[in-house]
């Protein structure tokens, strides 16, 4: 992707895009998943009480 836009190709230009946008998915998803295991071991942490 890098190459075809420092080169000004734009024949692959869809493809890029539709690759760009499945990473971005990804990195969502993997986020949403790390955050969401952080708050677990932090509620855990705090114990019963504070629930």
């Amino acid at each position: 992707m890098v190459r075809d836009a420092r080169a000004g190709d734009a024949s692959r230009k869809e493809a890029d895009t539709a690759l760009a946008a499945e990473r971005e998915h990804l990195l969502y998803e993997a986020v949403k998943g790390l955050r969401a295991a952080a708050a677990d071991v932090l509620d855990d942490r705090r114990g019963p009480a504070s629930r």
